[in-house]
Parts: C-alpha cells; structure tokens; sequence
C-alpha cells in the first residue's frame, strides 16, 4: 500500500481570452490552463513527480433572438494526456480527452 503526500506543488496559471460582435449576439472564448508539476510521498522516503500539463478550452454561442441561442464547448482541445491532481489516496486518475459539447437553449 503506498503512501501518498503531498509535498510541492508549482502555481496554477489561468487565461481567458473572448470577445462578442454582432450586436453582442456572437460570443467566442479561449481559456488555457496550466498546472504546474507537483512531488508526492510515497511509502517512506521515496517521492514520485507528477508532470505539469497545459489544457485549452474554447467556446462559442449565438443568441438567434430573445428566446433561443445555440452554444459549443470544446475541452482539452488538444487532447493532451493528463493526471489531475487530487487530495487524498485516489491513486492515479486520468483526466478527461477532448469533450465536446453542442446544445440549443430556449426561454418563454
């Protein structure tokens, strides 16, 4: 049974980036992620390194009028292989690929 610790973990940098035209109907955004390297305990005395991890995110909506819009969400847009990290002894889990999302939302 391993023993996991945390011991370091380097800074988490976020940046959002979008922008609205069309009379603020059309909305387009960017986010990236990037997670820094961390070391873990493990057992007694030994440590395991986990490696840092850039994620791109995009994501896109119309409003057509009043009541409806359509949306798209894009995660991992890269698809980069990656372990998030957690408190406790989960052990290792992977994150999740490239997920896309479509969708139309209406109101009345």
């Amino acid at each position: 049974m391993a023993v996991r610790m945390r011991l370091w973990v380097a800074a988490k940098v976020t940046v959002d980036v979008g922008i609205r035209a069309f009379a603020e109907a059309l909305a387009v955004g960017a986010t990236m992620n990037h997670i820094g390297g961390s070391r873990y305990a493990i057992g007694f005395g030994d440590t395991e390194t986990k490696e840092a991890y850039t994620l791109f995110n995009a994501c896109a909506s119309y409003k057509f009028n009043r009541n409806g819009a359509a949306f798209m969400n894009i995660e991992n847009l890269t698809n980069v292989a990656y372990s998030p990290a957690v408190s406790g002894e989960m052990g290792e889990k992977t994150g999740r690929g490239r997920t896309i999302t479509v969708g139309l939302t209406t109101q009345f």
